[in-house]
């Protein structure tokens, strides 16, 4: 992967409550980056154990810090491209080569 490819951008959430109940839930955003965004392979869709009648994305981070823990209870939101500011939720994460993470995300068609 060339450097010049990672031109989107992307924000990660996670859902906080904010109270004792079960519907006092925040959302608040824990980490931004510049990310390579593509439709996902044959393989995505097997690990994720993807629906083919859902919107689905393909999100890869260059190095990204240690100190953050992304999983499939966050949500994700792409600030640019062709899927500009929608979210979707974390379907599948992995280390690739090269300290490169892919990101499965997925959401329902509207």
């Amino acid at each position: 992967m060339k450097f010049n490819e990672f031109n989107d951008q992307v924000e990660f959430f996670s859902n906080q409550a904010n109270g004792p109940e079960a519907f006092d839930e925040g959302v608040s955003s824990f980490y931004k980056a510049r990310c390579l965004v593509y439709d996902p392979t044959e393989k995505d869709y097997r690990l994720g154990n993807l629906d083919l009648a859902n919107k689905v994305v393909t999100v890869v981070l260059r190095q990204p810090p240690k100190s953050i823990n992304i999983h499939t209870a966050n949500f994700l939101e792409l600030r640019t491209g062709i899927y500009k500011n929608q979210r979707f939720n974390i379907k599948h994460v992995s280390m690739t080569f090269n300290n490169y993470m892919k990101i499965v995300g997925e959401v329902a068609w509207l």
